[in-house]
């Protein structure tokens, strides 16, 4: 549901299929690993009993190559700021609602503890990952979306992800480095000189000219 959400925010009339919400799913956990897996070095390295939001800031930096880490980052930083500042207001909300998300921070925050071994979370912690993660799955639906609109469909199947991550280099290098993001129906390599390069090279100089934020997180 919550990828349900994220695909109404960036394409409102397009649908997906299970099979491509499996693989998104997959996507997801296979970063969450790579970024828990850091934040942990990061906290031996520094002695640390607490994996709090500066470390998985630092992860997403080390994870995330390029143009995705910095907007990543901002993201992330954007959540807590806006969480930190909204629970001062009254009224019960979730922490995902108060940080403006449509991913569960709840959620996030079950698997980070699986996964730190008995180390401390701190508050903020899975509230920017949480938004991290949000960032990176519409990022791929929204060209997965661009590709399934390319060629007149108005439904997300496995392929239209596999050609979003494919033609995007960043995309590439995270999410299908050492053949760990293998996708399934996702089919063969596309051809590099398709049309679909030119276009999805013109989105992404796009998205580098968003608004840039501070990417230190004020805590």
């Amino acid at each position: 549901p919550q990828i349900y959400k994220v695909l109404k925010q960036v394409h409102p009339d397009f649908r997906i299929s299970n099979s491509a919400m499996h693989v998104i799913e997959d996507i997801m956990s296979q970063v969450f690993k790579q970024i828990m897996e850091e934040s942990y070095k990061l906290s031996e390295i520094n002695r640390r009993k607490t994996i709090g939001s500066r470390e998985i800031q630092t992860s997403v930096r080390l994870v995330f190559p390029g143009e995705l880490a910095k907007h990543g980052v901002s993201e992330g930083t954007k959540a807590v700021v806006k969480y930190l500042t909204s629970r001062r207001d009254k009224g019960r909300r979730t922490k995902s609602a108060a940080a403006g998300l449509s991913f569960s921070v709840a959620k996030i925050h079950s698997k980070m503890k699986e996964a730190i071994k008995g180390k401390r979370l701190g508050e903020s912690a899975p509230i920017y990952l949480a938004a991290v993660l949000e960032y990176l799955c519409a990022e791929v639906l929204d060209l997965a979306g661009r590709i399934a609109a390319d060629n007149k469909k108005e439904r997300i199947i496995p392929r239209y992800i596999f050609l979003s991550i494919s033609y995007d280099a960043e995309l590439n290098k995270l999410i299908m480095q050492d053949q760990r993001g293998m996708i399934l129906f996702g089919g063969i390599s596309p051809d590099m000189k398709s049309p679909f390069l030119t276009r999805l090279v013109c989105l992404k100089q796009g998205r580098q000219a968003k608004n840039e934020e501070d990417d230190l997180l004020p805590l």
